[in-house]
């Protein structure tokens, strides 16, 4: 099976302008100075790692900060402004980060990375109309739609992952960090559960020269119009470090280590059949379903 490398990314919205409420622009204490703010917003996008060989841009007036520069995806731009709006004494972030709409992030990525660079689907903000249909006036109806191969799914680890310890066959959670649209249709929602497989792991040692370890997604939960969940499975390219020494989940002991909160891109393999709900011509939003527990995909190993 063609192997592809994990890559760190951030979550996807779409979103321009980030207004911080008011509750919490109001300061009982004097705002920080022009320099400060500046010196916060800059040491945020710098320990991110989602940004790393990104080129974004603050500028700060007022309490209103500014974004420009480009980024990889429409997860990179959402990231950079929520981040900075958390920043203490940031009232409104004004987001005009551009993204790369097909330009390769090859060698802009920490290691572990997908060598093919830009994800593969695209990204719609506007809301979808779609016919009429024969049924009564007001009733949602049911529309299949296909997420085609190749599409980039981003994933949240919850549970920590390591080399040292990980064995083929074991299990790992997340939740997708990122909307994935297909067919003009918002296909999965953020949060939705994710249940994923280690395919192989070796640890780094005397006669191993570096740790190795593949990982795939099995099992999404997705909602149902009823307020349920189905458990949809999911072939995707398995992730691997591809050999690669120098990594920011990569320890000092060699071991490779994805801590939770890591957000991974995997691609899928084979397309991937679900459903959407229409009413009055414009889909309905569900929200994320809920995750006890998920059934895995039989491995086909």
């Amino acid at each position: 099976m063609k192997k592809l490398s994990l890559v760190f990314v951030a979550l996807a919205v779409v979103a321009s302008t980030v207004v911080v409420p008011h509750a919490i622009a109001q300061r009982t204490t004097p705002p920080p100075s022009e320099a400060k703010l500046m010196h916060d917003v800059e040491t945020v996008l710098q320990n991110e790692k989602a940004f790393r060989g990104l080129t974004i841009v603050p500028k700060a007036s007022r309490g209103i900060v500014t974004l420009t520069g480009t980024v990889s995806s429409e997860g990179d731009k959402v990231l950079a402004g929520l981040e900075v709006g958390n920043v203490e004494g940031v009232k409104t972030v004004i987001n005009n980060l551009d993204v790369k709409g097909s330009a390769s992030t090859e060698g802009h990525l920490p290691a572990l990375t997908n060598p093919n660079g830009a994800q593969t689907q695209q990204l719609s903000t506007e809301a979808r109309t779609y016919p009429a249909t024969a049924a009564a006036p007001g009733a949602p109806v049911e529309r299949t739609i296909t997420i085609p191969a190749n599409t980039s799914i981003q994933v949240r680890i919850t549970d920590p992952l390591t080399s040292r310890t990980a064995k083929a066959n074991d299990h790992f959670h997340g939740t997708v960090a990122a909307v994935v649209f297909a067919d003009g249709a918002l296909a999965i929602p953020v949060g939705t559960p994710v249940l994923g497989r280690v395919v192989s792991a070796k640890p780094a040692g005397h006669f191993i020269a570096e740790a190795k370890m593949a990982l795939e997604i099995t099992t999404l939960r997705l909602p149902q119009l009823d307020g349920k969940s189905r458990d949809v499975p999911v072939v995707t390219e398995y992730l691997t470090n591809n050999g690669q020494h120098h990594a920011s989940n990569v320890a000092p002991s060699g071991q490779i280590e994805v801590k939770p909160q890591t957000v991974l891109r995997f691609q899928t393999q084979s397309p991937l059949i679900t459903s959407v709900w229409i009413k009055n011509g414009t889909q309905l939003q569900l929200p994320a379903a809920q995750d006890p527990v998920l059934d895995s995909r039989p491995s086909s190993n």
